[in-house]
Order: structure tokens, then sequence, then C-alpha cells
């Protein structure tokens, strides 16, 4: 009999390991590209999500769970045919709770240059 009980017991354990788990997952993000035809964004990041991918004006990223917390939207812009990305970010914080869904639109009023990024340069 003691291993039906010992068995219950993981069982038990198992199953509200899943409940707290499910419980507390991050928010589902998606970020929607609005900065207008010529711009273009890569690399975007978020609480611990990036999404690699070239964007263009009207683009969406993929949906992806990210770390919850309220934080800013980092990501690499190029204006016009400009090969060379800057980074920016976002002029406020996100605030993503657990089990939210975000969805995160970069617009031309929304964004500054991220001076903690190391330049084209490399300084």
């Amino acid at each position: 009999m003691p291993a039906l009980t010992t068995r219950r017991f993981v069982c038990v354990v198992a199953i509200m390991g899943t409940i707290v788990a499910s419980a507390c997952q991050g928010p589902e993000v998606v970020v929607v590209h609005r900065l207008g035809s010529e711009a273009r964004v890569q690399n975007v990041r978020y609480s611990g999500c990036v999404w690699p991918a070239l964007l263009r004006d009207g683009d969406t990223t993929e949906a992806r769970t990210c770390l919850a917390g309220s934080r800013r939207v980092y990501f690499d812009l190029a204006i016009g045919d400009a090969a060379m990305f800057l980074g920016q970010q976002t002029t406020s914080e996100l605030d993503g709770r657990d089990g939210a869904t975000l969805r995160v639109v970069l617009e031309p009023d929304g964004y500054e240059r991220d001076l903690t990024a190391p330049g084209p340069f490399g300084h």
C-alpha cells in the first residue's frame, strides 16, 4: 500500500506544478510596425523575447510568451535606403502582466534613440 500512496503524492505534485506553471505564464506579445513605409525595423526585443526578422510598415511579429514586468521595447531602425540600423527604444514602459496579451504598436511619436546601445561604429 505505501507504493500507491507515493504514486498518488507524485501525481498530486505534478498536477499542482502544472496548474502553477500555467497561472504564472508571462504575457503573450506581438509587435506591429507602424513607423511609415520608409522605415525598416529589425531585432525587436521586449522582456526576454527577440524577434530578429526584418519588418516593413504594417508587418506584425508572431506572438511570443515573454517575461512578466514593466519594460521598454528595443529595436533597430533604418530609414530609407540607409544600410545602417540604429538602436531605438519606446518612450514609455509597457506593463506585461502574467497571462496578459500585449499588442505593441511602434508609432512615429512613441520612440527615441537608445543611447545605451553601442553606435554603428562600436562606441
